[in-house]
């Protein structure tokens, strides 16, 4: 893990600071964040404080700096436009429309769309599976 931490850190020196929250709901079950680069995430909060869905929208020519998720997975489906997930081990992957990946816990990774996209991103413990 720390390897991981070592990597990420590497990274993210030169990077934009966090996003700017722009609203949270009274319960802190949702949030909505944006980014300087056009980038936009909805979070909210579903049965579980660890379980959580999010809608992103990218505006064209968006960058998700490189991060990661130590204690969940992630599931991220298209559902307009495309966008490519950069993985350090050089396996990027380009998604459109109907296709998905699933990022396991630990695996440093950005996302790019040069077109601007829509995906919905569900995230769930480490130890829990997704639907097959």
């Amino acid at each position: 893990m720390q390897e991981h931490i070592r990597k990420l850190r590497e990274l993210t020196e030169s990077l934009p600071p966090v996003p700017k929250l722009i609203k949270v709901a009274a319960d802190n079950c949702y949030a909505e964040y944006e980014t300087e680069s056009g980038f936009t995430a909805a979070f909210k909060l579903v049965k579980e404080p660890e379980v959580a869905v999010a809608k992103a929208i990218f505006s064209p020519d968006t960058t998700v700096t490189w991060h990661i998720h130590d204690n969940s997975k992630e599931w991220l489906i298209v559902y307009a436009g495309s966008i490519t997930v950069l993985l350090t081990d050089n396996t990027d992957r380009i998604l459109k429309v109907g296709e998905s990946i699933t990022l396991m816990a630990g695996e440093i990774h950005s996302i790019v769309s040069k077109k601007g996209a829509r995906v919905i991103a569900i995230t769930i413990p480490a130890d829990e599976t997704f639907p097959e």
